[in-house]
């Protein structure tokens, strides 16, 4: 399993330099980027985290798909109070550096490496951490970045988690739980449209990356410590007691998967929101993506 997500990793990489090109000879502009971006979020995404529940009903499945939740959660409610331990207040962007320990880039990296390692079955999986992921993201993770700002309110957090992959996941659910399929010839043409995940993401992701500076990643003395607690410390502290659990070996691989992403997407476009360092977040979005290649395949090694 380890060999496989290392291949998965490889080939990413590979479309991420990709990527890196096109921006760097012009071929795609930043706001390019950001239209493959909106694509990826709010068509290809949802479809492939839809069509992942396109299979026959399993009492199995189903158990797994609750599993994976209920472990997601509790996973990311650990990782909080690490985050405020790990990075106190007095630092400069304690809210960015908390929120990267917590919140892992599960949609755009981690749902191409699982379908690559699992197929479907590990995408319904990753969906229902996604699921998890967007709770809290869009409670406590908005929270964290208004730093000290009024609460958002309840129906600010519903509004926010009804975005197009939970939907998606919400609609399979109910065509999985009820068995019902699509008809051959759109379901086809709708998997060929999720099958374009991958590259996608990666693009997007050379995209990003192109868009820092070298010497300025490098003369930045706090970003090694904070990668190297986002990307090694905090995700140790939940993969290896998951390892141990009496749970199907297809959830824990997952979990590991998701769990040892880099930082997610939003930590962008919420430092761009509430007027935090966007230079910082996006440094910490690029150099973990990077580091992802070796952390991702470090940990499965556990299920060797």
């Amino acid at each position: 399993m380890a060999l496989l997500v290392v291949r998965q990793i490889v080939l990413m990489l590979i479309i991420l330099i990709i990527g890196c090109i096109t921006y760097k000879t012009k071929l795609i502009s930043l706001d390019g980027g950001r239209q493959l971006s909106n694509l990826l979020l709010y068509v290809v995404n949802p479809l492939m985290v839809f069509m992942a529940f396109l299979q026959d009903y399993d009492s199995e499945l189903l158990k797994n798909f609750i599993l994976t939740f209920i472990i997601g959660a509790l996973a990311m409610g650990v990782l909080i109070p690490i985050s405020f331990l790990l990075v106190p207040k007095k630092h400069l962007n304690a809210c960015i550096e908390r929120y990267a320990i917590v919140y892992n880039n599960v949609g755009f990296f981690g749902i191409p490496v699982v379908n690559a390692v699992l197929g479907s079955k590990g995408v319904l999986y990753l969906s229902a951490f996604i699921a998890a992921f967007n709770i809290y993201n869009w409670s406590h993770g908005v929270t964290t970045f208004r730093s000290g700002e009024e609460k958002i309110s309840a129906k600010t957090v519903l509004k926010n988690m009804l975005n197009p992959t939970i939907i998606a996941a919400f609609l399979g659910f109910i065509f999985f739980f009820l068995r019902l399929r699509l008809p051959e010839l759109p379901e086809s043409a709708l998997q060929l449209v999720a099958d374009t995940n991958t590259p996608l993401a990666m693009i997007i992701a050379g995209i990003a990356l192109s868009q820092n500076k070298i010497a300025d990643v490098l003369r930045n003395k706090r970003l090694p410590i904070i990668i190297f607690i986002s990307m090694f410390v905090t995700p140790a502290l939940v993969i290896i007691p998951i390892r141990f659990l009496p749970i199907d070996v297809d959830v824990k691989a997952v979990l590991t998967i998701a769990l040892a992403c880099p930082a997610a997407t939003t930590i962008n476009s919420f430092a761009l929101t509430f007027n935090k360092d966007s230079g910082y977040a996006a440094q910490i979005y690029s150099v973990s993506t990077i580091f992802a290649a070796l952390t991702i395949p470090l940990f499965m090694l556990l299920y060797r």
